[in-house]
């Protein structure tokens, strides 16, 4: 069954220069974006079936956005993720810990709006 509009972007980030164009940029495309700063607050308030993706930064304090992956998916295994990292040497360690994840749930900062987008579609609908 193919997900409709509207989509549910759960998107975390320490730094908020950066969450903020994130949100800005993908609610213009018609999704509607929570942002968290801190993924333990994020993690805290996540909500079975209320997200369709969620957005998370590899580097933060607290907890790492791979670890924060695992954490939503054992409340949501249908849960669609992508992570987003300024490092490209996370690569590996994407593979390893998420090997049944397709290459574009990894994208390199800086990302365009557009490529996001692109990327947020084809993790839902499948093109």
């Amino acid at each position: 069954m193919a997900q409709t509009l509207p989509v549910h972007l759960l998107a975390v980030d320490d730094e908020m220069d950066i969450l903020n164009p994130i949100k800005l940029g993908l609610q213009r495309q018609n999704f509607h974006v929570d942002t968290f700063t801190n993924p333990l607050e994020a993690l805290a308030n996540f909500s079975l079936k209320k997200y369709n993706v969620a957005l998370l930064d590899i580097s933060m304090p607290q907890m790492d956005g791979f670890n924060l992956g695992k954490e939503l998916l054992k409340i949501d295994h249908e849960l669609k993720i992508c992570f987003l990292t300024g490092f490209a040497n996370m690569e590996d360690r994407f593979r390893t810990e998420f090997p049944h994840l397709s290459i574009e749930s990894f994208l390199q900062k800086p990302v365009s709006i557009s490529s996001l987008s692109n990327a947020i579609k084809k993790l839902l609908f499948q093109i």
